[in-house]
């Protein structure tokens, strides 16, 4: 399966973080945070492909692609 994940800033109080600084943070990690609320994460297996793609102002193109190395255990 193919999923799309939408990464764009995050804005707290005076701090802004960049789609790109959250993508990077993310990518190098190997880490993804989903929670129960997140669409269609029960669907989500190993091996599935993920883009992500950044989204904001001056920004909307493909940055990066994984394959999905575990499954998901939401709480």
């Amino acid at each position: 399966m193919y999923w799309m994940f939408i990464i764009n800033d995050l804005a707290i109080n005076n701090l802004v973080l960049s789609a790109e600084k959250i993508a990077e943070y993310l990518l190098q990690n190997e880490v993804w945070q989903y929670t129960p609320m997140t669409p269609n994460a029960k669907k989500i297996t190993k091996g599935d492909k993920v883009l992500i793609y950044l989204a904001g102002r001056e920004r909307r193109y493909f940055y990066a692609t994984f394959e999905i190395k575990e499954p998901i255990n939401l709480p």
